[in-house]
């Protein structure tokens, strides 16, 4: 089930409660967005969380973290963040990381000692092409090559749905 902006509340709500079920009954996945699905939901018997973008907001990071991670949570946790190499990705998961460390320093009565800079978009850009010509200095990857996998990986998708039908109804 996805989950995302361009499904309703409403919509939103009842698919996440069916996923609450579990197997057999209920939904094995759930794709939610960070945004969409961070507040008013507790899925404390799932025990996986992947973050596949990051959220330039902390609070809206940490809370979809702590949608899975809860009191009442029956396993451990595990918290699987996707980044692709020489992309923001590892920008953001800086600033969050920061923005962490700003937080328990307050919340231990220290002060963070350095004035928060605004985030300048066009420098974060500069910074991910500039790690991003480094990584591939040694031979771009063609996108070309990676189009050829596409149709395996297609019919690999298609073929799991399919499973995934057939074990639903």
């Amino acid at each position: 089930m996805v989950l995302d902006g361009r499904v309703s509340p409403s919509k939103r709500g009842a698919a996440a409660a069916q996923f609450k079920k579990g197997p057999p009954g209920g939904l094995p996945v759930l794709l939610g967005g960070i945004e969409c699905m961070s507040e008013g939901h507790s899925f404390n018997l799932c025990s996986n969380v992947i973050l596949m973008a990051y959220s330039w907001a902390f609070d809206k990071f940490l809370q979809a973290i702590n949608r899975v991670w809860r009191l009442n949570s029956v396993a451990d946790v595990n918290v699987y963040p996707i980044i692709c190499e020489g992309s923001i990705d590892r920008t953001l998961e800086a600033n969050i990381q920061e923005k962490r460390d700003a937080a328990e320093l307050v919340l231990d009565g220290h002060l963070l000692g350095e004035d928060p800079q605004e985030v300048n978009l066009a420098e974060l850009l500069r910074i991910a092409e500039k790690e991003f010509a480094s990584i591939t200095a040694g031979g771009s990857i063609d996108e070309r090559e990676l189009e050829k996998e596409w149709p395996v990986l297609r019919a690999e998708l298609a073929e799991a749905m399919q499973l995934w039908a057939f074990i639903r109804a």
